[in-house]
């Protein structure tokens, strides 16, 4: 049985030897290794992960805070490598669902980027998942929450959120920020699509999940067909 600290880090054989893990890789390059979330909590799930051995080990509030790292070149660099796992993504979403034709698809309509605000890995890396939620691993309220809340870190808010960048990363504001967050995970459950509140009811949750998802893509379909 693996133990936690081995559970934490178990993205940084991606970012040392991607070159060993071709079933897992979907794309790397010097700076950032693109992979397949093995817990995936939607149809598609990618992370994004630096390469970069101090980034890496850096939480999102840190990377963007322009008072303790000032790093413009890394977000651009980092920007870049998402506009690559676009097509990526759009094309994994295609083989889920055939009838869906690649170059119409809108990345933004299907996707959402971003950190979570207090990770379970140790490793800094982004989220590239879809917005159904549709998937087995999906098993808990605080799985779907922290997908469909502020727990997760929108990429490009964070990066154009100066009010929150500028703060001192010592100061207790980043505490309290961190507080917050894990309130946010005792919140209602509520659709992400239609709002409708399911408060704790996992279950019926997921049973319209999959309804919500289904009518999607079938609009797409017929989208299609027209």
């Amino acid at each position: 049985m693996k133990s936690n600290n081995s559970f934490r880090s178990a993205l940084n054989c991606y970012i040392k030897h991607p070159e060993k893990y071709p079933n897992d890789v979907l794309y790397y390059d010097s700076d950032f290794t693109v992979v397949y979330d093995k817990y995936p909590k939607a149809q598609v799930h990618l992370l994004v992960l630096p390469r970069d051995l101090i980034k890496t080990t850096q939480s999102p509030f840190l990377v963007f805070n322009y008072k303790n790292d000032p790093d413009k070149v890394f977000q651009n660099q980092l920007l870049l490598c998402i506009e690559k796992t676009k097509p990526i993504a759009i094309q994994q979403l295609v083989i889920k669902f055939p009838f869906l034709i690649q170059q119409s698809l809108n990345f933004d309509e299907y996707f959402k980027v971003g950190f979570h605000a207090i990770p379970s890995l140790s490793n800094l890396h982004v989220h590239v998942i879809s917005k159904d939620n549709l998937s087995e691993r999906l098993k808990t309220k605080k799985h779907y929450i922290s997908f469909n809340s502020p727990f997760l870190l929108n990429l490009y808010d964070l990066i154009k959120n100066n009010a929150l960048n500028q703060r001192d990363i010592n100061s207790d504001e980043f505490f309290n920020i961190a507080k917050e967050m894990k309130k946010i995970m005792a919140q209602d459950m509520k659709c992400w699509k239609c709002g409708l509140n399911f408060r704790n009811d996992f279950k019926k949750l997921k049973d319209h999940l999959v309804i919500e998802a289904n009518a999607i893509y079938k609009e797409d379909r017929e989208k299609i067909k027209s």
